[in-house]
């Protein structure tokens, strides 16, 4: 038996922790500042809860992270997660363990939960060391597209902008049909409290803002968090990772996460041109698992009815948690091998 507590407070010999597992941004997201870390002598795993009417979601933001900052075997981190989950249950710290941050790629899952093979675009940044360095590394076509995004005269630069920004973001997550985006005050927050290590571009034509991203940062690695693009763009997402990236190599940062992947989508989908875009920027796709538990089934239904009853009131629809949605899809095409169904 592994003994796993939980602390606000990692031991200060502690590897140094990626962005998303810093005490700034735990405290962004969660209820009544219910964060913390799952921990014990080798391993620390980073969460926040938030609380919707009488329901505690559990949601983890990275994957188990080494203390030491040493390689340890599967067999650990598995008997660690089954630990982490027991002590979910025994201590009721929540209903439901959402699905984790769409970065986290674990390499193993808690015995208890239901699981799909998942996956993340990260570019690797250390042996990049100048503007020419940054132009080669972009495939053929990427570079095209920024020569004519500068050719178009558009700009990009860090901007204090937020409403603008969120404007471009909250537009996209709305053609896109996606239930979620995020609000004008999380992004405000983000601006306000992890300055030093926040990044909020706005790419113009003119006078005209056409596209925008938000990256968070630390020595350990980059995320490009949330982007919003006009309708018509004008190849601005090219050259705002351009200049991330100059950025990036300027700061000494390492690597560049953007953001999960799902290895299991229809050719047709939204998910199948985010995922063209990440990889055509040069991106190499990393695989692992996620995975989500129920402490109380009753209380996951109730919270997805209110879900599609929220959802339903603002005039969209609710298309089910991603983790379903994959393994329905995975369902189909070991039935059917639909050709229109892409399994990475």
């Amino acid at each position: 038996m592994i003994d796993v507590r939980i602390t606000q407070v990692l031991p200060a010999n502690t590897f140094k922790l990626p962005i998303f597992a810093t005490v700034e941004y735990l405290k962004l997201k969660a209820t009544n500042n219910n964060f913390g870390y799952f921990f014990n002598d080798k391993f620390a795993l980073p969460y926040f809860i938030g609380k919707h009417l009488w329901i505690k979601r559990l949601k983890f933001t990275e994957a188990i992270i080494s203390i030491k900052g040493e390689e340890e075997n599967i067999s650990s981190q598995k008997m660690f997660l089954n630990e982490v989950i027991n002590l979910i249950d025994k201590e009721k710290i929540a209903d439901i363990v959402a699905h984790p941050m769409a970065q986290c790629l674990f390499k193993t899952v808690p015995d208890k939960s239901e699981f799909i093979e998942w996956g993340s675009y990260v570019l690797n940044l250390e042996s990049i060391k100048t503007e020419q360095e940054v132009i080669k590394f972009f495939p053929k076509k990427f570079r095209g597209a920024i020569r004519k995004a500068i050719k178009d005269g558009v700009t990009v630069s860090e901007t204090n902008d937020v409403n603008t920004v969120h404007k471009l973001i909250n537009d996209t997550f709305k053609r896109s049909k996606s239930p979620y985006s995020p609000s004008y005050d999380f992004l405000i927050k983000i601006k306000n409290e992890i300055r030093d290590n926040s990044k909020f571009y706005l790419a113009k034509k003119g006078n005209v803002a056409v596209g925008s991203l938000v990256v968070l940062f630390n020595e350990q690695g980059a995320s490009a968090l949330y982007s919003g693009v006009a309708n018509r763009s004008f190849n601005c997402q090219n050259l705002i990772y351009f200049e991330l990236f100059m950025d990036l190599i300027r700061l000494n940062v390492k690597k560049l996460d953007l953001g999960g992947a799902r290895l299991v989508y229809r050719k047709d989908s939204k998910f199948a041109g985010i995922q063209l875009f990440k990889k055509g920027m040069g991106a190499e796709l990393k695989k692992g698992y996620t995975f989500t538990y129920d402490r109380s089934k009753i209380k996951n239904k109730i919270f997805y009815i209110i879900v599609r009853l929220y959802l339903f009131l603002k005039g969209k629809k609710f298309e089910g948690a991603s983790l379903k949605q994959t393994n329905k899809l995975i369902n189909e095409y070991k039935s059917s091998q639909d050709p229109d169904i892409v399994v990475l």
